[in-house]
């Protein structure tokens, strides 16, 4: 346990997969805060324990954050500072909220020891309140913002706020305690949406956590991008092109294969001529399930991705064109659609043939 631990702290200590991590958190993915921005800081924090005087001296004891780093954003000539810390977590603990609170209170704690010895150096306390407090009425502190991951494979089922700790209490007692909240990301809880908004390994790691127990998820996962290395003929697939063909209407392979292997492909097998527009992974940034490859290919053949019908056998494939809008059909080989895929599709056909036939050619 120790070394996994260890590994993942050196893990999500990366700058990219940290910053990806908040900017999850914070801005639903859009790739806001950089790995630059961030600087490293010390995860030690004290805690310290006042006994009563006839016990001896408080007692004083060392906690260590998993992950902390500072964040300096400028914009418009100003500054924005924030304290950004993570948790990992490879069970659920049920004391979290209280945790989190105690170690965003420490650092709280630390700024404002860090201010009054400041304070207390350059001698600029204008009045007694000040001197006593160690603070100047316009100091101000650093955001303290904590982020739990579980990396566990049980779903989290603690309490995420403080006052879910809490016994029983009627409405108007609740409302004179400040609540705290977790800030989770669970895997286990996450929808294949979510994962989409990860924008490092950190996306791969997290889904390989969820779907671990499931091998055909795990299949697709790993082994989805190369499943169109050979782009063979299936079964119904030059009679439903001919039939498209013959009806004018427009068609694009869009495959995440090298295009120099596609295009010799495609012209060994003689269906060449069948493709209005080929797109291929190396013309595209971002690989299913991201819609681009299925978007670029619309955009190439000019039609609306809304009245556009997308034939695929792979989960990430239905996932991309369900997310650009598309009419996805699965058509399985070595996947069967769980319910989740056959949601996002308007049909499942056992071969091409069978959509050909629902097509009405």
């Amino acid at each position: 346990m120790a070394l996994q631990d260890t590994v993942t702290k050196q893990y999500m200590s990366k700058g990219k997969i940290f910053a990806d991590a908040f900017n999850y958190l914070i801005y639903s993915g859009r790739q806001v805060i950089r790995p630059d921005q961030l600087s490293e800081m010390d995860t030690t924090q004290i805690a310290i324990s006042f006994a009563p005087q006839e016990q001896g001296k408080p007692e004083t004891t060392q906690k260590y954050r998993d992950v902390l780093k500072t964040l300096s954003v400028k914009k418009d000539k100003t500054c924005t500072y924030l304290v950004l810390g993570i948790e990992n977590q490879s069970r659920v603990h049920y004391a979290m909220p209280i945790r989190n609170m105690l170690y965003d209170v420490l650092q709280y704690e630390k700024q404002v020891r860090e201010l009054a010895a400041k304070h207390r150096q350059n001698r600029d306390a204008e009045n007694a309140d000040e001197y006593l407090s160690g603070l100047t009425k316009d100091d101000r502190l650093i955001p303290v913002i904590t982020l739990v991951i579980n990396f566990g494979d049980k779903k989290w089922d603690g309490p995420l706020t403080f006052h879910e700790m809490l016994t029983e209490q009627p409405e108007e007692v609740l409302a004179l305690l400040p609540d705290y909240k977790v800030f989770l990301i669970d895997p286990m809880a996450m929808e294949s949406e979510d994962f989409d908004k990860l924008h490092s390994s950190l996306r791969e790691v997290l889904h390989c956590i969820k779907v671990q127990k499931d091998k055909q998820e795990m299949r697709e996962l790993f082994f989805g991008p190369y499943y169109e290395q050979s782009l063979t003929v299936k079964k119904g697939g030059r009679e439903l092109l001919a039939a498209l063909k013959n009806a004018h209407i427009p068609v694009a392979l869009a495959t995440s294969t090298a295009q120099a292997s596609v295009l010799k492909e495609l012209k060994d097998a003689g269906i060449r001529d069948y493709f209005d527009q080929v797109v291929c992974g190396d013309m595209v940034s971002h690989s299913k399930p991201h819609p681009e490859i299925f978007l670029t290919a619309c955009a190439a053949l000019g039609a609306k991705p809304e009245k556009t019908i997308v034939i695929e056998d792979s989960y990430n494939g239905i996932r991309a064109a369900h997310a650009g809008g598309m009419m996805p059909v699965m058509v399985p080989d070595m996947l069967q659609p769980t319910g989740e895929i056959e949601k996002m599709t308007i049909a499942v056909c056992e071969s091409l043939l069978v959509v050909k036939e629902n097509i009405g050619l």
